[in-house]
């Protein structure tokens, strides 16, 4: 586990316990991670949202198998993978409002 993943929990659904992924840095796939996030493409952002491993499907994973049976301890996402699984808890409502409002008030 990287330094960052033990440092910031899910802005979705607070979960500090799954393996942990950055924004992508390819631009065509951050806009689609931030739409899934906001609903649409915020003007500003925090660039380091992280989200866990709970918000995609199993098939996004390289590892899921080996994961499952308890052979390695963080999931490997691959290239294009796109969060599509919304929290329901009210975490990833005050989180969704907490870092838009606190993006919007740093420009």
């Amino acid at each position: 586990m990287t330094m960052a993943e033990r440092q910031h929990s899910c802005t979705l659904c607070s979960n500090r316990t799954s393996t942990m992924h950055m924004l992508p840095k390819n631009p065509e796939f951050q806009i689609k991670w931030l739409q899934f996030i906001f609903g649409t493409m915020p003007q500003h952002y925090n660039s380091k949202l992280t989200f866990c491993s709970s918000h995609f499907e199993e098939s996004d994973f390289f590892n899921f198998g080996e994961f499952s049976r308890g052979f390695t301890i963080k999931l490997l996402l691959k290239p294009g993978a796109v969060p599509l699984r919304q929290s329901t808890t009210s975490a990833h409502l005050y989180n969704v409002y907490y870092y838009g409002r606190r993006q919007e008030s740093q420009v």
